[in-house]
């Protein structure tokens, strides 16, 4: 079986020649004879190492053009962590998140990973724990989320598709599964 038909038939809870094993490893750094850049490269050489591996393709987001995001980083005494803080300025007011980052938050040196406040997405699951302020935390915020997820305009759903439709042809050539992810709002 290849990887995509092995994941596949799990998902189908069918019986696959061997279980299958992704490695979704955030902060991992591979020897350098197994380095890669993207994601592509990624799933190569995971498979090089006899190991299942999926490509992601990320659906695009969105908020309104009159949004302004600021975001820095601040101590808080007596905390241990530094605090991130991310403000998005919508047309119906602030909206203020904040997250501690810990010693385990994203590093620098993973692929497309950044660091310190402008890392920090609307909507993470990372964030969950170390959140001290939630963006959204009272019935009247709904109001300014609105501004946060705004549709896409045509032409950005089709530069999307476009991108999909590639992403999906790489992962048929390299017989892995194509993963979508939502965003988490930048």
């Amino acid at each position: 079986m290849t990887s995509r038909e092995r994941v596949l038939t799990a998902f189908r809870c069918g019986q696959p020649d061997h279980v299958p094993l992704v490695f979704n490893v955030f902060g991992f750094e591979p020897p350098p004879h197994l380095a890669w850049s993207n994601q592509v490269e990624m799933a190569e050489r995971w498979l090089s190492l006899g190991v299942d591996a999926l490509l992601e393709v990320h659906l695009p987001h969105l908020f309104h053009p009159e949004v302004r995001v600021r975001a820095w980083e601040e101590r808080v005494p007596g905390e241990r962590y530094p605090l991130m803080v991310k403000v998005y300025e919508t047309p119906a007011g602030p909206l203020r998140q904040e997250v501690w980052r810990t010693d385990d938050w994203a590093s620098g040196t993973w692929p497309g990973q950044r660091r310190g406040a402008d890392s920090l997405t609307l909507f993470d699951d990372y964030n969950v724990p170390r959140s001290r302020r939630f963006a959204i935390e009272r019935e009247e915020d709904l109001e300014k989320l609105r501004y946060l997820l705004w549709p896409l305009p045509d032409e950005a759903i089709a530069r999307f598709r476009a991108q999909a439709a590639a992403l999906a042809a790489q992962a048929e050539a390299l017989g892995v599964a194509l993963e979508g992810q939502g965003s988490c709002g930048t």
